[in-house]
């Protein structure tokens, strides 16, 4: 009876003991899901250290990019950045999810509103750490964390995050060097170039092969379909001596548009490349079904910083801006370093000589002038403005 009655208590025991164990589990894992905290923090070079979440204004631009930007004389690009090397990319905003539950699966999402809407996707590691590149300059985001079944952990309290409003918004795209979002810069009265709508960067596959060698990866090509959501890419290399690598089609797949409008490079770019800077700025730029749109040539400087200042100083954009904008490309690796004369002597000098009170009067007449109606230049105004 004795041995009967201990092991009925140590079975009595036993049960409790798990009973208690998978109780206090539970606890845990709903202490986790309701106290797991989206922790931020500022770049620096140590890589995640935690912090509370961010309050002040978040800026992803390199120290190195900083500097440049922050520089009193915007023609001073020499002592930040040469041309030679890969220094184009903005830094991540490192996250990290506090919790004890499994992260593999889950994602973190920002979204410039609350319903979370349109949102941006990051995966979160192993580690319950993310890498979020590429938000929008002078935004305010909400971020939260996803299940891997796509539904929001729900108990998991939003937090919220504002950009530093400082353009140029630099990119993050695999394989391709010299990529920004044409928008953030102001254009008076309180508006600025609308973002996530004109892209500008260097060429996405190799130039003069037989067939298309990319230099954009799959990862790359993902960010700008899902992040960025080309609608249209506009290829400025020439054509007679295959500078487009046996391009036929976008790299970004069949349902993107390929526009290809060869451009030579040799002496005045404007005036010697006159139609087709009216076939874009006409049949292209105007047309509100060919956004987000992504043009370049081959490093993303020369042509295509000349469509970026025309586009740019239409809108309203400084002329100091545009200078600054374009001395930024020196941060890409484009094979040598560019300066303002170049451009000054060239299509700047162009523009200048055009009758107007504004630069950006200046360019609607020249534009006017080649055959690019009016209608069309208010159109990409409305478009890109905000």
């Amino acid at each position: 009876m004795s041995k009967s009655k201990n092991t009925n208590t140590k079975k009595i025991v036993l049960s409790v003991l798990s009973g208690f164990l998978i109780l206090v589990l539970i606890a845990l894992i709903l202490t986790a899901t309701f106290f797991g905290k989206i922790l931020l923090r500022k770049n620096v070079v140590e890589p995640y250290a935690m912090s509370s979440t961010l309050t002040a204004p978040v800026d992803a631009h390199t120290d190195l990019q900083s500097q440049f930007l922050n520089e009193k004389f915007y023609w001073r690009i020499a002592p930040y950045a040469d041309g030679t090397k890969e220094l184009s990319r903005p830094n991540p905003i490192h996250i990290s999810w506090a919790t004890i539950l499994p992260t593999t699966g889950y994602t973190v999402r920002f979204s410039e509103y609350e319903d979370m809407r349109d949102s941006l996707v990051y995966p979160i590691g192993e580690d319950g750490k993310a890498d979020v590149y590429n938000l929008k300059v002078g935004a305010n985001y909400y971020c939260a964390i996803y299940t891997p079944l796509g539904t929001p952990l729900s108990t998991t309290t939003k937090k919220t995050l504002t950009t530093e409003n400082r353009p140029p918004r630099n990119m993050y795209v695999d394989g391709v060097t010299n990529v920004r979002d044409l928008g953030g810069w102001s254009i008076g009265n309180g508006k600025r170039v609308k973002q996530g709508l004109l892209y500008r960067c260097g060429r996405l596959n190799e130039n003069k092969t037989e067939t298309p060698v990319a230099k954009i990866t799959e990862k790359g090509i993902e960010t700008m379909r899902t992040q960025m959501k080309i609608k249209s890419e506009l290829d400025l290399r020439k054509t007679s001596d295959n500078e487009i690598g046996g391009l036929t089609g976008s790299l970004l797949g069949d349902d993107v548009n390929y526009f290809s409008c060869p451009m030579g490079y040799e002496n005045n770019m404007l005036t010697t490349n006159t139609e087709m800077v009216k076939r874009i700025f006409s049949d292209i730029l105007s047309k509100r079904e060919n956004y987000p749109l992504i043009f370049h040539c081959s490093i993303g400087t020369d042509r295509t910083g000349m469509i970026a200042f025309l586009v740019n100083g239409l809108l309203g954009v400084d002329i100091n801006d545009l200078y600054r904008d374009y001395l930024f490309s020196n941060f890409g690796n484009i094979g040598g370093d560019r300066d303002i004369i170049g451009i000054t002597f060239n299509y700047v000098a162009t523009i200048q000589n055009t009758k107007g009170n504004t630069l950006s009067e200046k360019i609607e007449n020249y534009l006017l002038s080649i055959g690019v109606k009016q209608e069309e230049i208010d159109s990409i105004r409305t478009i890109l403005s905000e």
